[in-house]
């Protein structure tokens, strides 16, 4: 839509300075030239993001590392990283578009109603969408607009991939795998299972599931 009013505007324009010149047969008007104003608008305007456009993620910055370590040494189990480290990245490092947005609730054992699905939008066009078991883990996805897996991994590697800093701390071992898809534990203990994917649009995006 914003681009329709744009343009429409700019063609408004010339037809309205060429009215002020002379009596102007609109069927005669140079389509060619119409055409290299669409253009135009549409290639200075940065906002706009469409399918063959890439904007990837920034780097994480210091804020979330100190708070990632912060949580891994005092094994905070109420806001810790290990657990949504992907959202506490997207709330030091980017600005929310909109607040979250509720999807879905379900009454979990007929006591109280639980939110089992919500999403949240922020800069960067980045999209978060958790799904909530109830009695199940949690399924995560991350979707973005990079087209550029080298780029994708780069953010989301430091993210994700887990400091074994003591053993009094539940932390399995993890690896990637061949391609660096996939990011998992290597013994198949109960945590986070991590893989990096494209879209219907070929945008790199990573789901993951944190559960037994």
């Amino acid at each position: 839509m914003r681009i329709l009013f744009v343009i429409s505007i700019s063609v408004f324009g010339i037809l309205a300075c060429n009215s002020h010149q002379s009596k102007t047969n609109y069927a005669e008007i140079d389509t060619a030239k119409v055409e290299d104003i669409i253009d135009t608008v549409v290639i200075q305007d940065t906002d706009i993001i469409t399918d063959t456009i890439s904007i990837c993620l920034p780097y994480p910055n210091d804020t979330f590392f100190s708070l990632k370590l912060k949580n891994f040494k005092t094994n905070d189990t109420i806001n810790t990283v290990y657990y949504d480290e992907i959202y506490w990245y997207l709330i030091t490092n980017l600005d929310s578009i909109a607040p979250k947005h509720v999807i879905e609730k379900t009454m979990a054992y007929d006591e109280y109603e639980m939110i089992t699905k919500w999403e949240q939008h922020f800069t960067k066009d980045i999209n978060y969408v958790k799904y909530e078991g109830i009695e199940s883990g949690t399924t995560t996805y991350l979707f973005s607009h990079c087209k550029n897996k080298a780029e994708f991994f780069k953010t989301i590697a430091p993210i994700i991939e887990f400091q074994k800093l003591d053993s009094t701390y539940y932390n399995p071992e993890m690896s990637w795998n061949y391609d660096s898809t996939q990011y998992e534990s290597i013994e198949g203990e109960a945590g986070c299972y991590y893989e990096i994917k494209k879209d219907s649009v070929e945008n790199y995006m990573l789901e993951w599931y944190c559960g037994c």
